[in-house]
């Protein structure tokens, strides 16, 4: 065999750069593969180190590459009923936030809130104050505001 012939073999050692434990790798033909799931932005881009520790007949050697994390992109959509409502009712406003397609493996998160919203009009008249629900699971509720009746 020529000098310098032949394929590496043994193990790589994958540092992702993010603090999360090192992943050992085996070479097959000189190459190791590895996978993993950054969880943060913080320290993107990150630096990515590969170690080869080196056999009989090859030294040892490290590479490094770089690895850009983004935030997912989101969604937001937002609905409300009764509409049209009148001055004192309750509206339900809820408002979706979902992930892109391409951010996956998260559900998207829903969150829900009810004021009264009153309607413009030629003629203007106090809100009335109404009891406020009990706030449940995802939904936040917020009472009508103060309005003042005027006696003729």
């Amino acid at each position: 065999m020529a000098p310098g012939a032949g394929t590496p073999t043994g193990t790589v050692v994958f540092d992702f750069g993010d603090g999360s434990p090192t992943v050992n790798g085996t070479l097959s033909g000189g190459t190791a593969t590895a996978t993993h799931t950054y969880t943060d932005t913080v320290g993107s881009p990150y630096t990515i180190t590969v170690s080869y520790g080196g056999d009989t007949d090859f030294t040892g050697s490290s590479g490094s590459d770089t690895q850009t994390v983004n935030q997912a992109a989101t969604t937001t959509t937002v609905s409300s009923t009764p509409d049209p409502s009148v001055v004192g009712e309750l509206v339900t406003v809820t408002a979706t936030v979902s992930t892109s397609a391409t951010a996956r493996g998260r559900p998207p998160r829903q969150w829900q809130a009810e004021w009264p919203r009153p309607r413009t009009s030629t003629r203007t008249r106090p809100a009335v104050r109404t009891p406020s629900p009990r706030t449940t699971e995802g939904t936040r509720t917020s009472p009508a505001p103060r309005g003042r009746t005027r006696r003729r």
